[in-house]
């Protein structure tokens, strides 16, 4: 059904010989405006997995409509531009850099992936090894929240590359984390649950969300560290609901980040 619904919708939008062209220009305006009125919406139901459709099938869908000639690029480089308004950002030197995943993609909800992290090499692929003791492994993980490394001479500085990824530099007298930074948005816990989720299901492509959002949480444990980091623009808060609803949120995020570990 979903794969009806989408070449409907190309097809509709390459025309049929059969409707007048304003007829057309309607129903594309009335579909347009759909979308325009809650798009927000739209986008963050094209990304849960379970509305995700292989991606050789859109792909063969768009190249047998006339839109690929109409776009004249590819289908996964629109895909890209299609999220540029949502949180996290996407990492535009590694889009821009042209080198795209050796086997593809499997679906959109992997494009998004891959545009929000870090290049490969910055982080581990899961091999079948590791996949061994996943639970073990991050439960050994720890960071001491933001306060404490503050106290342990440890300053921070928010990091404007991708939006996922950490630096950490170790000096003779004290050290400096770089941090990329924590947008809220009323959509932000279905983003991340959705790219942990896809972590989760398909770890040969790495888990940099999963590390990420675990080094997030250590460092974010009370009121006083989510203040030390907004004050450094790490931590912005759109919604402006106080730190509390930080917390909140790493806290209800965390319930799904837990409970995947302890799954396995």
């Amino acid at each position: 059904m979903k794969v009806q619904n989408g070449a409907e919708i190309l097809r509709g939008s390459g025309g049929n010989n059969s409707d007048s062209a304003d007829q057309r220009s309607l129903q594309f305006s009335i579909l347009y405006q759909r979308i325009m009125k809650d798009q927000i919406k739209t986008k963050i139901d094209m990304l849960r997995i379970r509305n995700q459709i292989p991606w050789f099938v859109v792909e063969a869908v768009f190249t047998n409509s006339s839109l690929s000639e109409l776009f004249g690029t590819r289908i996964d480089r629109l895909a890209m531009s299609c999220f540029d308004d949502l949180y996290p950002r996407v990492n535009k030197s590694k889009v821009k850099g042209g080198n795209l995943p050796s086997g593809g993609f499997k679906h959109l909800l992997h494009i998004f992936h891959w545009t929000r992290t870090p290049e490969e090499g910055k982080w581990l692929v899961h091999t079948k090894s590791d996949q061994e003791q996943p639970a073990k492994r991050f439960a050994e993980f720890y960071i001491p929240n933001a306060t404490n490394l503050l106290e342990s001479a440890t300053s921070f500085k928010r990091l404007d590359s991708s939006s996922i990824d950490v630096a950490y530099s170790n000096k003779r007298i004290s050290a400096l984390m770089q941090v990329t930074p924590l947008h809220l948005f009323p959509y932000s816990y279905e983003i991340f649950y959705q790219l942990l989720n896809f972590e989760q299901r398909y770890p040969a492509y790495g888990l940099p969300v999963t590390a990420h959002f675990a080094c997030k949480k250590s460092l974010l444990q009370t009121k006083a560290d989510v203040k030390l980091l907004q004050k450094k623009g790490i931590v912005q808060n759109t919604m402006n609901k106080g730190e509390e609803d930080v917390l909140s949120f790493l806290h209800e995020v965390g319930h799904f980040f837990f409970f995947f570990f302890d799954s396995r």
